[in-house]
């Protein structure tokens, strides 16, 4: 009887080893092809930022695009099915983020309102958006309840201040009172790093491209005013400042040193691939500068990336 019992036991071990196994095989197997998925999603992106920069020099292209055909680079979201999965792409031109290397003293408030936006109170969004400017500027006088080498210094992990521009966004997992949360986002809420960067420029924020959040950042700018800049570029036939002006009819000249026009060369591509729940997919996020001549290099490369919601 005892024998029996000991069998029975290892019998049964034996088989949760190998149920558990089965499932490991297959969640790696899924998470390989969601991978490839992704992979086929960035390429994707490429081509189609090439395709849009032929249409914009009126080039004939072989695909039968156009301009208005062509995939738009304001984070609009573009889903393709590919064999048994999907890939989901959105491609955004960094000259419509919030530069922050770029941010002076005067023009720092379109960050605190995009951190209040984000669902931060504003006197932490002030506070973060200080410890943010400390960080990049050259000297150690701390701005009001920023932060410079002298709080850094005090941590269980003493570092100090950079005091140089940010060569990457993953620097502000370094910035006093910046959380992952904040920073990546949470759940259905995009953090800041889809609407900041490092890689632009332009000093001031493209209205060709730039998202809801952060035109809803910039001082004056109201949801009429938003919802007015997105229709009038929907046809792709805007090429100044005034032009909006002349379109919408409520642009000021309080707007103008925050606001640009033109694309830049540099954009970056969130490719999710998935098979049944993009919330369980792969994530990869690339940024990219266009050098002419169908060429192009990697600024910065995540695999995995963030899932853009």
């Amino acid at each position: 009887l005892w024998l029996i019992v000991i069998l029975s036991i290892m019998a049964i071990s034996f088989s949760s080893l190998v149920k558990t196994d089965i499932y490991s095989t297959f969640a790696f197997k899924e998470s390989i092809e969601n991978k490839y998925y992704a992979e086929a999603g960035l390429q994707r992106g490429i081509a189609e930022i090439f395709y849009r920069i032929a249409a914009k020099k009126n080039k004939a292209l072989d695909s039968g695009k156009s301009l208005e055909t062509a995939f738009q680079v304001d984070g609009t979201p573009y889903t393709e099915k590919i064999g048994d999965g999907f890939y989901k792409i959105r491609i955004m031109d960094e000259g419509g983020k919030i530069n922050i290397n770029a941010l002076s003293d005067q023009t720092a408030i379109i960050l605190s309102n995009l951190l209040v936006q984000l669902g931060l109170e504003r006197e932490k969004a002030d506070r973060i958006v200080n410890a943010i400017m400390d960080w990049r500027d050259e000297d150690e006088e701390t701005r009001i309840k920023g932060a410079e080498s002298n709080y850094y210094m005090s941590l269980l992990n003493p570092y100090k201040a950079k005091n140089r521009e940010f060569d990457s966004l993953d620097e502000l997992n370094l910035i006093k009172d910046l959380t992952p949360e904040i920073i990546y986002g949470e759940g259905t809420r995009r953090g800041m790093i889809h609407f900041v960067t490092v890689y632009s420029n332009a000093p001031q924020i493209n209205l060709d491209v730039a998202s809801k959040e952060v035109l809803l950042s910039i001082p004056g700018i109201t949801p009429d005013i938003e919802e007015g800049i997105l229709k009038a570029r929907l046809k792709n036939d805007i090429d100044t400042i005034r032009n909006y002006q002349n379109k919408i009819g409520n642009l000021n000249q309080n707007f103008m040193p925050y606001l640009g026009i033109g694309e830049t060369n540099v954009y970056t591509i969130y490719a999710t691939g998935y098979k049944d729940q993009e919330q369980r997919g792969y994530a990869i996020t690339a940024t990219l500068v266009i050098d002419g001549n169908n060429k192009f290099h990697f600024l910065n490369y995540k695999s995995p990336g963030y899932i853009m919601q």
